[in-house]
C-alpha cells in the first residue's frame, strides 16, 4: 500500500455466507526468529549460526527474499545480518515484540470473511499473511496468481484495528483476482486493439476503492475511521476534488485508448493516481457505494464481474439518487462509448 480512504447511504448491506472456502494463514516465523536474534544482541549474548539459519529458513524470510529478488532489488543474507545487528534495530526489539503479540491476536480468517462480503459468491481467498521485521517499512501483496502473500512491515505505530483494515483491503484484492473480471469480459478484452485494451485495464485500478469499501464493512461506515490524520486528509481532499479528479482520469483514459500516451508514459501517469489515497481509491469507492445504494449489493457484484457495466451503471445510479442527496459527478458519454463500445 502504498500504504494507504463521502457519500451517505440509506440501506444496510446484506450479509451472506461465502460459498467457497477461505484459507488465510498467519505466518510469523520470520518475525519470531528475528526477535530471538534481537533479544540476544540486546543482552550482548552471542548469536550463533543456528539462530541465523532459523531466520533464513523461515517461510516469511524466504518469501520476502523471493519477492525482493523478483523485482530486481538487491537482497542478501549478509545484508540482512547487518540490518539486524544495527543499534537502531536492536533498540526497537521490545517494540517489535509488543507489536507482534498484539497483531497475533487478530483473527485473519475472520478478516477473510469480511472481505468475502464484498466479493461475488464464486470468489475464493487463499493467502498467507506475513508480519516481517525488515529493512524497508512498507507492506505489499506478492505473487497473487500462484501463492498470494500479504507482507506486512511489523510497524510498532500501527494499531491492530488499523492492521485489520489493511489485511481486509489486501484480501479483497486477492479474492477479487480469483473471479473478477469474468471470462466473458476477458474474452472481449482479448480481441480489442492494444491501446484500447490498455485503457480498459487501467480501470481495474478502481479496485482500490472497492477494497476500501470492503474494509469499511459497508457504505454507512466511515472508511477512514482507523487511519492516521495524513491518510484521512488525503482521502478528504480526494472527495472534495472528485469532479476535478474524474476529469483528469477521463483525459488519461481517453489518451490511453486513442494512443496519445506510450505504454511507458501511461504507466508512470497511471501510477501517479494511487498516491496516499488518490483518485483510484476515492473515485472507485464513490462508484461502488453509489451503485450499491441505488441498485443493491448484487448489482455491484455484477459490475465487479463485468467491468463494462461499471461506468454506465454508476452514471445511471447518480441520476436515481433520492432527492436531497448530493449527486457526485458523472462520467462523460464519450468516454464510456470509447471504452466499452462493442
Amino acid at each position: 500500500m502504498a500504504s494507504m480512504l463521502a457519500i451517505a447511504a440509506l440501506f444496510i448491506v446484506p450479509s451472506y455466507a461465502p460459498a467457497n472456502p477461505i484459507n488465510v494463514r498467519w505466518v510469523d516465523d520470520e518475525a519470531r526468529a528475528a526477535l530471538a536474534i534481537l533479544r540476544k544482541e540486546a543482552r550482548h549474548q552471542p548469536v550463533d549460526q543456528s539462530d541465523w539459519q532459523s531466520l533464513f529458513r523461515s517461510e516469511g524470510y524466504r518469501r520476502l527474499k523471493d519477492r525482493e529478488l523478483g523485482i530486481k532489488r538487491p537482497f542478501t543474507d549478509d545484508d540482512f545480518r547487518m540490518f539486524l545487528s544495527s543499534d537502531s534495530v536492536i533498540k526497537k526489539g521490545a517494540a517489535f515484540q509488543h507489536t507482534l503479540e498484539a497483531w497475533s491476536r487478530v483473527d485473519v480468517s475472520a478478516l477473510g470473511e469480511q472481505s468475502m462480503r464484498y466479493l461475488p459468491p464464486e470468489a475464493t481467498i487463499k493467502a498467507c499473511v506475513y508480519p516481517l521485521i525488515k529493512p524497508r517499512p512498507n507492506s505489499f501483496v506478492w505473487d497473487t496468481q500462484t501463492d498470494p502473500a500479504i507482507m506486512l512491515y511489523l510497524d510498532p505505530s500501527e494499531r491492530p484495528k488499523r492492521l485489520s483494515k489493511t489485511v481486509i483491503h489486501e484480501l479483497h484484492h486477492i479474492g477479487f483476482a480469483s473471479c473478477c473480471p469474468n471470462e466473458s469480459f476477458k474474452d472481449w478484452v482479448g480481441h480489442l486493439p492494444e491501446q484500447r485494451k490498455q485503457a480498459i485495464e487501467w480501470t481495474e485500478a478502481f479496485g482500490e476503492g472497492y477494497a476500501v469499501l470492503a474494509a469499511a464493512g459497508g457504505p454507512k461506515n466511515d472508511p477512514m475511521a482507523a487511519y492516521e490524520i495524513d491518510v484521512r486528509n488525503a482521502w478528504n481532499h480526494g472527495i472534495i476534488h472528485l469532479a476535478e479528479d474524474m476529469r483528469t482520469l477521463t483525459v488519461f483514459l481517453t489518451d490511453c485508448a486513442t494512443g496519445k500516451l506510450s505504454h511507458d508514459l501511461a504507466e508512470s501517469t497511471g501510477m501517479g493516481f494511487f498516491g496516499v489515497q488518490g483518485p483510484w481509491y476515492t473515485v472507485g469507492y464513490v462508484q461502488a457505494t453509489t451503485i450499491e445504494r441505488v441498485f443493491g449489493h448484487e448489482k455491484l457484484m455484477a459490475c465487479f464481474e463485468d467491468p463494462r457495466m461499471m461506468l454506465p451503471t454508476y452514471n445511471q445510479a447518480v441520476t436515481l439518487l433520492p432527492r436531497g442527496v448530493r449527486r457526485p459527478p458523472m462520467w462523460s458519454h464519450d468516454l464510456i462509448d470509447l471504452l466499452i463500445r462493442y
